[in-house]
């Protein structure tokens, strides 16, 4: 779709192997742990879900990615 105002383009997708996926991006994660040290600025228990929510919708400078742990 095409958005008027500065003539952006909406590119999406989806996968049907995100089990897979979401697999292989953890393990990736364990063995470059310094990766999500430079992309995860927030990390939230999972009960705190509404607040990582707020959080994600109402950016500050600094922030990266909000993530919640189920830890």
């Amino acid at each position: 779709s095409m958005f008027l105002p500065k003539s952006l383009t909406l590119r999406s997708g989806t996968t049907f192997e995100r089990p897979r996926v979401l697999k292989a991006a953890a393990e990736y994660l364990v063995e470059h742990p310094e990766l999500a040290e430079s992309y995860v600025s927030d990390v939230l228990p999972a009960d705190q879900a509404q607040t990582a929510f707020q959080r994600a919708i109402a950016p500050r400078t600094g922030q990266h990615k909000v993530a919640l742990t189920m830890a």
